[in-house]
């Protein structure tokens, strides 16, 4: 799962350098391990400097929740968690 994931993460653009304008989309079959992959990609990320990710997640609102919920519960996030790196957005309005 890590070395996939590293592999994923190299083909972006880098965080640390300007004027890139690379955007990138990883897509799974169902249950294949995609919550895994992207939860650690999100974790990745963050520990090498990406600043903003955005995981569109499941055609149903059901699906949409079930992700959302193991999101905040692998990234540790709650109402009262104190992490700073993580804000997590269930289908935000304008």
């Amino acid at each position: 799962m890590l070395d996939e994931t590293l592999e994923i993460l190299a083909q972006c653009a880098n965080p640390t350098l300007e004027d890139q304008c690379s955007t990138g989309l990883v897509v799974g079959y169902v249950q294949s391990g995609k919550t895994m992959s992207f939860t650690t990609l999100i974790s990745l990320a963050n520990d090498n400097g990406y600043r903003f990710v955005v995981v569109l997640a499941g055609v149903a609102n059901n699906l949409l929740n079930q992700t959302f919920n193991r999101l905040k519960k692998d990234l540790q996030l709650s109402e009262k968690s104190s992490r700073k790196f993580f804000k997590i957005f269930c289908n935000p309005e304008v």
